[in-house]
This record gives C-alpha cells, structure tokens and sequence, in this order.
C-alpha cells in the first residue's frame, strides 16, 4: 500500500487500507464470539477515505 499509494499519488489517486485484526460479528466466519462489530470498521474506512492522512490503519 506504501509504495502503491507513493506512485499514484503524483496522479491524484488516493490508496489506503484498513487491516481488521480480529473476527467480525454476523459474518460467515463469526463462531459466535466475535468483537468487532461491522459498522465500526465502516467507519474507520470512511475516516481513513475523507482525512487521507495515513495509507494503514490497524482495526481490532
């Protein structure tokens, strides 16, 4: 993503990406002890989408 992100940045184009380390609840891998809940890691996908600041965030 660093070096991708690097690149396309001259031209305008954003990369980033949200690393969700751990399991997430209501998906077809939760064995019904999963923490994350989908509608936060949503939310750190759009602030990492309008601040643009970081290239990796870390979820979990």
């Amino acid at each position: 993503v660093g070096l991708l992100g690097a690149k396309l940045e001259a031209d305008g184009i954003y990369v980033g990406e949200v690393v969700v380390l751990g399991m997430v609840k209501g998906t077809a891998f939760d064995p019904g002890n999963a923490t994350l809940e989908p509608a936060d890691i949503a939310k750190s996908f759009y602030e990492l989408y309008q601040k643009r600041t970081e290239r990796s965030v870390k979820f979990g």
